[in-house]
Parts: C-alpha cells; structure tokens; sequence
C-alpha cells in the first residue's frame, strides 16, 4: 500500500521523489502513486499555499478517479462556515468518512483503531 501523509513543507522537501524535479511535479506525482492519501487538516493547513494545492489536486484526483482513497483527519475543531471557503473539501465532508483527532488522550487508542480499519479497507479494496 504505497501511503503519503502531508506532515509539513520541510517534511515533503526531504522526500521528494525526484531531486531537481518541481515541487508541483513532485506533489501531483506522490498524490497519483499513491493508492491511500492521508490529510491532516489544521486552520494552518487551510491557508498554506502549498498544503491548498495538495488539497486541490488530492481531492480531484479522488472524484476524477474514484479509486483513489483520502482520508481526511482533522487535528483541531473546523466549523462548516470555515469550511465552506474550500468548495471540494467542504463536499467532501458532508460525503465522506472523516475523522477528528482526539483532544482527550484516553480515545486516542480508539482513533487508531479507527484509523488502521480504514486503511486496511481500502488495501482489500485495491487488491
């Protein structure tokens, strides 16, 4: 299962797939190898440059394909009308699965429970 998680920019600099390659290049080709893409959503996120075009090739990448898996977590409370700014994520969110990153350390063993079914639905889904 190849797996891409957007932690941050410098994060993504030290892997990039191919040195010399554009970071445009090298963003849209791990969003495309990639058969499950995990976001972690912050209001930071949101309003990066770079975080937004992920997002955007992301999530046309996911309703031009439809195999294409995202899951989206989100690690701080987003309100729909905060949302609402970022169209495709905004209808993503009222059609997809999502999850929230718990604030009570107690439920985060539930959320990666949670977390490890969904990927691995989506691995069976692909073989």
């Amino acid at each position: 299962m190849g797996l891409y998680a957007d932690c941050n920019v410098s994060d993504l600099l030290s892997n990039l797939s191919e040195v010399g390659k554009g970071i445009v290049d090298n963003i849209a080709e791990s969003i495309y190898s990639s058969q499950c893409r995990v976001c972690l959503i912050s209001r930071w996120y949101l309003h990066s440059d770079w975080c937004s075009l992920e997002m955007r090739l992301a999530t046309h990448w996911l309703l031009e394909e439809q195999t294409h898996r995202l899951i989206l977590i989100f690690l701080e409370h987003i309100s729909p009308f905060e949302l609402s700014a970022f169209h495709c994520l905004a209808r993503l969110v009222r059609s997809h699965t999502y999850l929230d990153w718990p604030e009570d350390k107690g439920d985060r063993v539930h959320f990666w429970d949670h977390l490890r079914r969904n990927i691995a639905e989506e691995d069976e889904d692909a073989s």
